[in-house]
């Protein structure tokens, strides 16, 4: 028979709350009155309704990690950062990835954050020319060289 389970409504509410304001599930997992990651993902494989209300409360967090990054860039911009200029240029750093790390997960997770559309097309579809050739307007067309031979001196240098 399997140990009974740590798992409260309580518990549950605690841990959407901590991922909807950017907390990791490694940071969740670690105190003491929380469940392990393997518990807490088994507990989520089983329960489509808890993965579900877990995976958006994740995505609302790392909405929290790309304000965040903003945040340490206007504060450096507007030089209300605490610290010397090697501590800013390293705050600036490490929010830029941060920012670029946050958006690069939403636009996998979130087809809301994707800088790319996709048309899907069902049925048959023909591209082509109206005509065989396009005709252009104003311009010669070039002369084949036999042409150009007999139209062409013989002292013309090639």
């Amino acid at each position: 028979m399997p140990p009974p389970s740590i798992r409260t409504d309580k518990m549950i509410e605690e841990i959407l709350e901590r991922f909807s304001v950017g907390e990791t599930i490694t940071a969740v997992c670690l105190d003491a009155h929380m469940p392990t990651i393997r518990a807490l993902q088994k507990w989520r494989i089983k329960d489509k309704k808890l993965d579900d209300e877990c995976f958006a409360a994740e995505k609302r967090g790392i909405m929290v990690h790309a304000a965040e990054a903003v945040d340490a860039q206007r504060s450096v911009i507007n030089n209300t950062l605490k610290g010397d200029v090697k501590r800013a240029q390293a705050v600036v750093t490490a929010a830029n990835n941060m920012g670029h790390q946050a958006l690069a997960k939403l636009s996998k997770l979130d087809t809301r954050y994707k800088d790319k559309q996709e048309v899907h097309h069902t049925g048959p579809m023909v591209i082509g020319w109206d005509e065989e050739e396009p005709v252009a307007v104003g311009v010669a067309k070039p002369i084949p060289n036999a042409c150009l031979d007999a139209i062409t001196s013989e002292d013309v240098a090639n």
